[in-house]
């Protein structure tokens, strides 16, 4: 019997390898914006932060609520068409699903990202159909290392999150919002976060590859 019985995936960073998607829109939204852009390794720093917050940070506070919001919508319309060719799945993602789902592992994914545009993005790499649920970020008022949407995605298979529930993801607002709904949780190290700023947020569980990941389940 599987050790965990529900697995949430963050989804960019985690299973979809969507660095270079997100830092060419990004940049580019904010050249049409006639602001400065910023650079891959502040844009890497803030992946799992919704846009909605992080482009404030990003711009120094200098923009009005309407102004981040055509920003944001600027960088979701560049983001749907640049991805389309820009992203792919971390080597073992596929197969590590379709094995989740033999075993009766109920899967699915909490992302900062807008949940339609996630599954977009599943349906276009073929692994859409082994996510049962999504919980993105129009779909809860706090978002993450808020423990709500962890917890509004075991309500859906009927259960609270305690530690046979696992959250796995590449930053450590995936792993303080596992901890804090009590799951476990699980680091990936080939993300956007160092080992070393994964570890400071008291994991359950640190992995390197798929295969690590496997053992744990």
């Amino acid at each position: 019997m599987a050790k965990h019985l529900i697995v949430a995936f963050d989804f960019d960073g985690t299973l979809v390898d969507s660095r270079a998607a997100i830092i060419a829109s990004m940049q580019e939204a904010f050249r049409q914006a006639a602001l400065a852009e910023p650079t891959p390794e502040t844009i890497l720093s803030m992946m799992g932060v919704r846009v909605e917050e992080s482009f404030p940070i990003l711009t120094g506070g200098k923009l009005t609520e309407a102004q981040v919001q055509r920003l944001v919508e600027s960088y979701r319309e560049i983001y749907g068409v640049r991805s389309k060719d820009l992203i792919s799945l971390y080597p073992g993602i596929a197969d590590l699903l379709r094995a989740m789902r033999e075993a009766q592992i109920r899967v699915g994914v909490v992302t900062s990202k807008i949940g339609t545009a996630a599954m977009q993005d599943a349906q276009h790499l073929g692994i859409a159909e082994f996510i049962e649920h999504v919980i993105g970020a129009k779909e809860v008022t706090n978002a993450k290392p808020h423990p709500e949407p962890l917890q509004r995605f075991c309500r859906f298979f009927g259960r609270y999150p305690d530690p046979t529930t696992l959250m796995i993801g590449d930053a450590t607002f995936d792993i303080e919002m596992g901890n804090r709904a009590g799951a476990a949780s699980c680091a990936v190290l080939w993300g956007a976060h160092s080992e070393e700023k994964l570890r400071g947020a008291s994991p359950t569980y640190v992995v390197k590859n798929v295969e690590e990941l496997v053992a744990i389940l």
